[in-house]
């Protein structure tokens, strides 16, 4: 038995009907075709739904699609309420979310892909539940679509802040022993004046509780990567008070030439500074003079840091960013490449061995969204 198409026509003479004519096609091909694609729409579908996180399909403007069971259980609202209808004029996110998850929809149809991105979910119930979104452009049925993925996060934001509260409670109670060992350490030190062995002993355990106290600042300014809003910073400012922190830098002579500009950063750029300067005395070796200044091509800017010490041999250049490397902690420069990568800034060292370190932070005009420095 074959599959065939039939079409007719009737056939008159001199205005009489006398019969019909008939064509018959064989349409096996096209029905193997449209099984297939019966198929493939069945095998999508049953994928789809056994999606373990929500999942969701919106067109171009936001109109809703498809969704999985996942995301009825999750939400609370059923298919039937979200079918054909803008998310924006649903209760599923918060006006917030709406407008995050809006913004990136627009970019993904002008073919600009997004990373994943943090949402509050709205439940039937009122409930808000933490999401993260990782989404992208596809064809649904014929048309540009949006596959976007939601993932709970709320389990992971209680260990963050489970985490977040142990690190801070242990330097905080570790903090305090050191200070006891710092404090019978001196007592120690006048007491035994006239002993070169015993003192010496005395001086690598203060060098020891020093080390442990630059560990544990990373780790404070570790945790706060990423939680402060990006505002415009003023650089100049950002760099004087840095060098107050330094209470034995009278002899150090520090050239300030950022006082216009302004970069979109958050207080960590403090501690840039901060981590050069510090980085430049423990290792410069002669350092006796530091400059800091910009330059500007329209593009981007380059924001140079400069010391007159010992430099930097071709073959660290790219080492000393790594975490642990370097003689004293390792945690310095690491810290400093990861806060420019933040700010959507790259760093690299670019001065000559023997003729002092040079450290060009470049930073682009512009992140799509937002202009990353003013001058």
């Amino acid at each position: 038995m074959v599959p065939v198409s039939i079409s007719a026509a009737p056939i008159t003479v001199k205005g009489q009907l006398i019969g019909h004519v008939a064509m018959y096609k064989d349409i096996t091909a096209q029905r193997k075709t449209e099984s297939e694609l019966e198929e493939a729409r069945r095998h999508f579908q049953m994928l789809f739904n056994l999606m373990v996180d929500p999942v969701a399909i919106v067109d171009k403007k936001g109109k809703i699609l498809e969704v999985t069971q996942k995301a009825e259980e999750v939400t609370g609202f059923k298919r039937e309420e979200l079918l054909g209808k803008n998310f924006l004029n649903t209760k599923i996110a918060t006006t917030k979310s709406k407008a995050i998850m809006m913004k990136n929809l627009a970019k993904r149809m002008m073919g600009i892909p997004t990373v994943p991105y943090e949402v509050e979910i709205l439940t039937k119930d009122g409930r808000k539940l933490p999401h993260e979104v990782n989404a992208a452009k596809i064809e649904y049925k014929g048309t540009p679509a949006d596959l976007v993925v939601f993932r709970d996060i709320s389990e992971r934001r209680k260990m963050e802040e489970k985490l977040r509260v142990v690190g801070s409670l242990t330097r905080h109670d570790v903090q305090n022993k050191l200070s006891v060992i710092t404090g019978n350490v001196y007592l120690a030190r006048s007491k035994l004046s006239d002993n070169d062995e015993t003192l010496e002993y005395l001086k690598d355990v203060e060098s020891a509780c020093q080390q442990v106290q630059k560990i544990f600042d990373f780790a404070r300014n570790y945790e706060r990567l990423g939680l402060e809003k990006l505002v415009y910073i003023d650089v100049g400012k950002a760099l004087d008070e840095s060098i107050t922190l330094f209470s034995d830098s009278h002899n150090l002579e520090i050239v300030n030439e950022c006082h216009p500009l302004r970069v979109l950063a958050d207080s960590l750029l403090r501690q840039v500074f901060y981590n050069l300067i510090d980085n430049s005395l423990m290792h410069g070796e002669r350092v006796s003079r530091i400059r800091v200044h910009y330059e500007d091509d329209g593009n981007q800017l380059r924001l140079i840091y400069e010391d007159d010490g010992v430099g930097i041999p071709s073959s660290e250049k790219e080492q000393i960013f790594r975490e642990g490397h370097g003689r004293d902690t390792g945690y310095g420069l690491y810290l400093i490449r990861r806060i420019c990568e933040v700010y959507g800034w790259t760093i690299r060292e670019t001065g000559k061995h023997n003729k002092g370190a040079q450290f060009t932070m470049v930073v682009p005009k512009n992140d799509g969204k937002n202009e990353l420095y003013k001058v």
